[in-house]
């Protein structure tokens, strides 16, 4: 009966995902980069890319305040990994924002804590602020195919 709970609980955390809170970068409001933020989350939970997403929010919840702190300095893949252990997430999402001259940059990383590897990348550069959220769109999409080719199709 163990080994059956034992399977249950890495099948559960397979496939399950968390978003980073991304910072807010040169050029944007932190405002503007919570709402991207959640519009990742949303869009992920609705394509069922993951079994289960936790966003930014969830995972103040679900952290120590030591691993908080940690979590605010951390950027290496590593530090990522580290977190997503701790989280008992197999998947971290880290997206960014920001906005060098008239262009805005949004970008996305998928990163596997077990392997320590970032998996994925990519990016979109738009030149209006509400052109994001089409943004967060493509890259979500893309993300999608990435883990299940057959969505290509």
């Amino acid at each position: 009966m163990n080994a059956m709970i034992a399977l249950m609980l890495v099948a559960s955390t397979q496939e399950t995902a968390a978003v980073f809170e991304a910072a807010s970068a040169h050029g944007v409001a932190s405002s503007l980069v919570k709402l991207i933020n959640e519009e990742v989350v949303t869009h992920l939970a609705k394509s069922k890319t993951f079994s289960k997403v936790i966003g930014s929010g969830d995972l103040k919840a679900l952290l120590s305040l030591e691993q908080q702190k940690m979590a605010l300095g951390c950027e290496q893949t590593s530090c990522l990994a580290e977190l997503g252990g701790a989280l008992g997430v197999r998947y971290l999402i880290v997206p960014s924002v920001g906005k060098i001259g008239a262009s805005y940059l949004i970008n996305l990383k998928l990163v596997d804590v077990e392997a320590v590897l970032p998996l994925w990348r990519d990016r979109r550069e738009i030149t209006k602020e509400s052109d994001l959220v089409g943004a967060v769109s493509e890259l979500s999409h893309s993300l999608h195919v990435f883990r299940h080719p057959q969505a290509a199709k």
